[in-house]
């Protein structure tokens, strides 16, 4: 029992790391020694869940969408008006901006909706550009 819980989190392991370099350098430029490296796996380890790099980038692809479906189907299996579960979706795969404080309403990080009345976006704190005066310029 203790070797397949070693093998998972190896398998995990990999996962991560590979989905992480796949991002930074893209497919074509990630060396496997790279995945290996931050994984902290050995080459016979990666051999023994995946035969190869387009294997490896499979998998991660494969988790990848696993991941975004369970976080996606709370927001798609209610009777949502599709703004608000385009916005609830939104909260959970799209990470804060930098300087945003990582600010995610309470109603997002426990799973629920917000409701929105009289067509009012307030809980969203959504900044709109303002419009400049219009331009001078003839053309």
């Amino acid at each position: 029992m203790a070797t397949q819980k070693r093998a998972e989190v190896t398998r995990r392991a990999l996962l991560h790391a590979a989905a992480e370099v796949f991002t930074r350098r893209g497919y074509a430029d990630t060396k496997l020694s790279e995945i290996l490296t931050q994984a902290l796996a050995t080459k016979g380890a990666l051999y023994f869940h995946y035969a190869s790099k387009e294997e490896l980038a499979r998998a991660v692809i494969e988790e990848g969408t696993r991941r975004f479906t369970v976080v996606c189907t709370p927001y798609l299996d209610l009777p949502t008006p599709a703004f608000e579960a385009m916005i609830g979706i939104s909260f959970v795969t799209v990470p804060p901006r930098r300087g945003d404080g990582g600010n995610i309403p309470s109603h997002h990080r426990n799973g629920r909706l917000p409701k929105f009345r009289d067509g009012h976006l307030r809980d969203l704190d959504i900044h709109l550009p303002t419009p400049g005066p219009p331009s001078n310029r003839r053309g």
